[in-house]
């Protein structure tokens, strides 16, 4: 079992449960997936970039990513409906709890001038969501560097089935994430 998995329920769903807060431990919140998503404005001149992200996130997670199209048209920024916006991936179960391994012990502490999250960062639904601006921290894509020359930055969001922002923050807490006291 991941270590991350196992500390969620080792520790803070027993925490919670012993505690009272929750009857029963389908109730206590917990991660329900990552999504990764690169967006791209070059695309609406050359189709063909989108192969640049499409490789990287499936370097990075193992899985097979879908492109993202325009739901509706924008007509100040040139975009009809139907347009390729950028590629996106959702990762659930064990790969979820993989990735977040990944995250937290390889590519947070090779960032550099990064202090870590802030309980500010997760939104009102508990969900947290933050932008990675080089790509190439990730060891995956480290490896074939002259592949990816121009990859724009990578949104990560960790969605929780948290219903309030206290819940998210008492969850998101409890992983080994770096989370700054703010002042």
């Amino acid at each position: 079992m991941n270590p991350f998995h196992k500390s969620y329920i080792t520790l803070f769903q027993q925490d919670l449960l012993l505690r009272g807060e929750y009857k029963n431990p389908h109730q206590v919140p917990k991660v329900e997936k990552v999504v990764l998503n690169i967006g791209m404005k070059d695309l609406l001149q050359d189709k063909k970039r989108i192969l640049i992200p499409l490789l990287a996130l499936e370097a990075i997670t193992g899985q097979r990513t879908v492109t993202t199209k325009s739901r509706k048209m924008v007509a100040n920024l040139k975009i009809r409906k139907g347009t390729l916006l950028g590629t996106k991936v959702t990762l659930r179960g064990a790969s979820l709890y993989i990735f977040l391994t990944r995250l937290n012990l390889l590519l947070f502490p090779r960032l550099k001038q990064w202090r870590g999250f802030s309980k500010k960062d997760i939104n009102h639904q508990g969900n947290l969501s933050f932008r990675l601006p080089k790509a190439l921290d990730f060891l995956e894509l480290e490896r074939h560097y002259a592949l990816f020359p121009q990859l724009p930055s990578i949104d990560i969001t960790l969605v929780t089935s948290a219903k309030t922002k206290e819940e998210g923050q008492a969850l998101l807490t409890s992983f080994p994430f770096p989370f700054v006291t703010d002042k």
